[in-house]
C-alpha cells in the first residue's frame, strides 16, 4: 500500500476527473478492501468514488456458538454495542447519505437460538437489541435491493421496515422464525426460505386432497405477492406442510418461473394443482425430502413450458412427457421413503424410461448412479445430441468389484479377436492396463478412474457432440492408486469427440484452449486444480 500511495501522491489530483467514474470503478475492483479503504481518505474526488465498493455490500453477523463459548462475554458485549452504535450512526447521519444510497447488499445474522445451545441473559438481550437496531435502521437504505436474514424473527415490524423498501426485489430467509400477523405483500421478484438446522418434520393434520371449504392460513402467504413473485425457494420442513395448501387460495402466480420446493408426502395432489397455477414455470426442482406419489400422468396444460427439471428420478418421467425439457438433474435412490432397497435393475429401468420421453436434452447431471457401463450406454442410446453430462457414482465396494451389475456383469460374455486385438493396441497407445486375454480393463467401472479407462478402451461411448464431460465417484480407501497417463488420455479422448471442450475425471479439471468447432492442430488442454468439478488454479498445459 506504500507503492500505491506513493504513485497517487504523484499524481495531480485535479485531472482525475477526467477517467469515468465506471473506469475508476474497474480499477478498484482489482484491490483488496483494506486499500480502498486508505484510498477513500486521499481526496474529496476518491472518496466519491470509492464509497459505492466499500458499502455496496454490507455483513452484520452476531457469534456462532462456537465464539461464545471461545470468547469472554464482556468481549461479545462490547462488540454488539459498538455494531449498534455503528448501525444508528450510519442509518441517521446526514454526512453519510451518499453512503446509505449506495448500499445494495445486507447480509444480517442473527444469534443462533436453538436447543441445546443456551446463552447467558446480557448476552442475549445484547443481540435481540441489535437485531432490533438493525430493524429500525433499514427504512434509510432506499436503494437496497437484496436482502439476507439469518436466525432472525420475522415479526410485523420487520415486515413493516421491509414495506419501506422501494427496490428490494430479493429476499432470502435461512433459519429463521415467520410469526407475523400482518398481511403484507412484499413486491419481490425473488424469495428464498430455507431451514439448514432441519427439524423432524410435523406431522400435519391437513387431508392429502385439498379441501376448499377453509383456508389453511400460513405465515409466508403474508409476505408474499404471487403477482411480483418470479423465483421461489421454500425448503423448510416447518412451513411447508400449510404453505402449499395455502398457495391454492391465493391468485394464480402468473410471473413465477423458477420453483424449488420441499413437498409433503401429504400434499402431493394439492401441490399438483398448484403447478396449475403457474403457467410460466420453467425451472421446477424438488428438495431432497420431498416424498410424494407419482401420478400416472400430468395434463398438457399444466407446466406447459417447463425446461428444467431436478429430483427424483420417479418423477422424472412425468414431468419429461409432453414437455421440451432441456436440463435435468436426477437423484437417483437406492433407497425407498420407507428405508427399504431398491433394486438397481429398477433405478436402470427407470432411467431407460425417462431418456425415452426426454429427447430434447441438453444437459444431464445424475447423481448417485450405480456403478458400472449401463448408465453411459442408456445416454448414448436415449441421448445422442446430449452436450452436457454429469455422473457422480455412489459408493461401491472394489473388493467386490461394485454394486449394481458394475464390473464383469456388465462385460458382454462374447467378444471377438478383432475386439481383443484392438483394445491390446489401445491399451499399448495409452498406457491402460487391458487384460490380455479379454481386451477389458483391469479398473472396473465402479469408479471415475475406472470409467474413463473403459471409454478409452472402447468398451462404451459417450455422446459424439458432448461438450462438457464429468464424472466423480467417492474416494477410494488409502493404499489404493489409480495412475493415469494424462496427455494420452486426453489425445485419445480428443480424437474420439472432438467437440469436447472441458473434462472432468475426479477432483481433476481440464478446459480445451484453441479455435474452431472441433479439436484441430492448433490448441491444448489446461489442468485446474478441482473440487467437484470446480475449475481454480492453473495447473499445467498438454499439447496434442
Amino acid at each position: 500500500m506504500d507503492l500505491l500511495t506513493t504513485e497517487f501522491s504523484r499524481i495531480d489530483l485535479q485531472f482525475t476527473p477526467q477517467l469515468p467514474t465506471e473506469l475508476w470503478l474497474m480499477c478498484l475492483a482489482y484491490l483488496p478492501r483494506r486499500d480502498i479503504q486508505q484510498l477513500i481518505s486521499v481526496s474529496r474526488q476518491f472518496h466519491q468514488i470509492c464509497i459505492e465498493p466499500l458499502f455496496e455490500k454490507l455483513v452484520t453477523s452476531s457469534p456462532s456458538p462456537a465464539d461464545l463459548a471461545n470468547t469472554p462475554e464482556p468481549s461479545h458485549l462490547l462488540r454488539s454495542e459498538n455494531a449498534s452504535r455503528c448501525l444508528k450512526s450510519l442509518s441517521s447521519d446526514p454526512d453519510a447519505y451518499h453512503t446509505r444510497q449506495a448500499v445494495r447488499n445486507w447480509s444480517f445474522r442473527g444469534l443462533q437460538k436453538r436447543r441445546p445451545i443456551r446463552y447467558s441473559t446480557h448476552v442475549s438481550n445484547a443481540y435481540t437489541a441489535l437485531a432490533d437496531t438493525f430493524t429500525s435502521s433499514l427504512p434509510a437504505f432506499p436503494h437496497l435491493s437484496v436482502l439476507q436474514l439469518s436466525f432472525m424473527e420475522v415479526n410485523n415490524k420487520l415486515v413493516g421496515a421491509l414495506e419501506c423498501l422501494p427496490r428490494l426485489h430479493t429476499l432470502a430467509l435461512d433459519n429463521c422464525e415467520i410469526r407475523c400477523t400482518k398481511s403484507a405483500p412484499l413486491p419481490i421478484a425473488t424469495l428464498s426460505i430455507t431451514q439448514t438446522f432441519r427439524a423432524s418434520e410435523p406431522k400435519p393434520n391437513t387431508p392429502s386432497s385439498p379441501d376448499r371449504s377453509h383456508s389453511t392460513s400460513s405465515p409466508i402467504t403474508h409476505i408474499l405477492s404471487p403477482t411480483h413473485l418470479e423465483r421461489l425457494t421454500l425448503d423448510d420442513n416447518r412451513l411447508a406442510p400449510s404453505a402449499v395448501s395455502s398457495f391454492l387460495f391465493l391468485p394464480p402466480f402468473q410471473r413465477l418461473t423458477h420453483l424449488a420446493i420441499l413437498v409433503p408426502q401429504t400434499q402431493g395432489d394439492a401441490f399438483f394443482e398448484f403447478l396449475g397455477q403457474c403457467p410460466q414455470l420453467r425451472s421446477l426442482a424438488f428438495a431432497r425430502h420431498s416424498s410424494i406419489a407419482v401420478p400416472d400422468r400430468l395434463p398438457p396444460e399444466v407446466v406447459p413450458h417447463l425446461e428444467a427439471y431436478e429430483g427424483p428420478l420417479a418423477l422424472a418421467k412425468v414431468f419429461a412427457v409432453d414437455r421440451h425439457l432441456k436440463h435435468a438433474r436426477i437423484h437417483l435412490a437406492v433407497t425407498g421413503y420407507g428405508g427399504e432397497s431398491v433394486p438397481v435393475y429398477e433405478v436402470l429401468s427407470g432411467l431407460a424410461e425417462f431418456f425415452g420421453v426426454a429427447h430434447n436434452l441438453q444437459s444431464l447431471t445424475i447423481c448417485g448412479a450405480p456403478p458400472g457401463l449401463q448408465v453411459l450406454r442408456s445416454i448414448t442410446a436415449y441421448l445422442p445430441d446430449l452436450q452436457m453430462l454429469d455422473i457422480s457414482l455412489m459408493y461401491s465396494d472394489p473388493a467386490h468389484g461394485g454394486s449394481g451389475g458394475g464390473g464383469t456383469q456388465q462385460t458382454p460374455l462374447f467378444f471377438s479377436a478383432a475386439e481383443r486385438d484392438e483394445a491390446l493396441r489401445i491399451s499399448a497407445l495409452t498406457g491402460v492396463e487391458v487384460d490380455r486375454s479379454t481386451g477389458f480393463p483391469k479398473d472396473m467401472p465402479n469408479t471415475a478412474h475406472g470409467i474413463m479407462s473403459w471409454l478409452i478402451v472402447g468398451k462404451v461411448s459417450l455422446p459424439r457432440n458432448l461438450r462438457e464431460f464429468s464424472v466423480r465417484s467417492p474416494p477410494r480407501p488409502s493404499g489404493t492408486s489409480e495412475k493415469m497417463d494424462v496427455r494420452k488420455m486426453l489425445v485419445r479422448v480428443s480424437g474420439l469427440y472432438s467437440f469436447l471442450r472441458r473434462l472432468c475425471v475426479g477432483d481433476r479439471v481440464w478446459m480445451w484452449v484453441g479455435g474452431g468447432g472441433s479439436h484441430g492442430n492448433v490448441g491444448h488442454w489446461d489442468e485446474y486444480e478441482g473440487g467437484l468439478g470446480q475449475a481454480d488454479g492453473l495447473v499445467g498445459s498438454y499439447y496434442l
